[in-house]
């Protein structure tokens, strides 16, 4: 499957709640595009909800490396440095 529908299909598990299934599909887009940071971005999202905000803040970050002007993947990484307790850093 090409990398827009894993995206869609990893979304709709990570809506279902089932976040290791997301985790495979971001994987599978990963795969396919090793540069596609929505994947990053939706990875650390299941990752987070999983209890591993260390995992999600360095897939945002590696989200944001590739695409600077991804505002999602900076909320997101406000969220796992609230989750880390980084307060300060979630901020900036």
């Amino acid at each position: 499957p090409e990398t827009a529908t894993c995206l869609l299909l990893g979304a709709i598990e990570f809506n279902l709640g089932r976040f290791d299934r997301c985790v495979d599909r971001n994987i599978e887009c990963l795969a396919i595009d090793p540069d596609f940071a929505e994947s990053y971005s939706n990875l650390g999202n299941a990752v987070k909800e999983l209890g591993d905000a260390t995992t999600a803040k360095r897939l945002y970050l590696r989200a944001i490396r590739l695409k600077p002007r991804f505002c999602d993947a900076y909320k997101n990484l406000a969220g796992a440095h609230v989750a880390l307790r980084q307060l300060e850093a979630a901020v900036e």
